[in-house]
C-alpha cells in the first residue's frame, strides 16, 4: 500500500511539473 502511494505521489508530482512549464512556455511563446 505503501509503495503504491508513493508511486501515485511521484505521478502526480511530475503531472504538476509538467503542467508548470509549459504554463510558463504559453506566455513566453505569446
Amino acid at each position: 500500500a505503501w509503495n503504491q502511494r508513493w508511486g501515485w505521489d511521484i505521478l502526480f508530482l511530475m503531472l504538476v511539473i509538467l503542467f508548470n512549464s509549459e504554463i510558463f512556455k504559453v506566455p513566453c511563446v505569446s
